[in-house]
């Protein structure tokens, strides 16, 4: 799933079946397990969610 972000804001993760996230040109920016959470700073307008059902939450 491709997601639309911000430069430089900060979003949280969470996902039941385990999830990574990655720039458009395939850089990873974050990997968690299931059932869990993490955060990544947006270095670019879009990132790839490996798990279509995950939560992504802007923090800043």
């Amino acid at each position: 799933m491709t997601l639309p972000t911000i430069i430089s804001r900060v979003y949280a993760v969470s996902s039941a079946a385990g999830c990574t996230v990655s720039t458009v040109s395939g850089i990873t920016l974050l990997s968690i397990p299931a059932n869990s959470q993490g955060f990544f700073v947006a270095p670019e307008t879009q990132v790839v969610l490996s798990d279509e059902n995950a939560l992504v939450t802007c923090l800043s």
